[in-house]
């Protein structure tokens, strides 16, 4: 089993697009449900991304990036942690 931990924040909208027109194209980002707060992702926006999504996720703080290792430590961390079975090899 494989298990991958990561430190997550609330994004904003500077984290997901580079203008009121362009997507950051290859950000990764988690959604977290309004109903059971349980993450789900990893997604990346691309050019499939619909920005009138992006605008109501923001809205109900529903997006959530990985911490940069250039942020500051006093930053409000979430952690997520996702498991995956390895195949074994014969």
């Amino acid at each position: 089993m494989i298990t991958v931990s990561m430190q997550i924040r609330p994004a904003d909208r500077y984290d997901m697009a580079r203008s009121k027109k362009e997507l950051r194209y290859g950000q990764v980002f988690f959604l977290k449900s309004v109903h059971t707060g349980k993450y789900s992702g990893p997604y990346n926006v691309n050019e499939d991304t619909d920005p009138l999504d992006i605008s109501m996720w923001l809205q109900h703080n529903m997006i959530y990036v990985p911490i940069s290792p250039l942020e500051g430590k006093g930053l409000k961390a979430h952690e997520i942690t996702a498991n995956q079975n390895q195949a074994t090899q014969p």
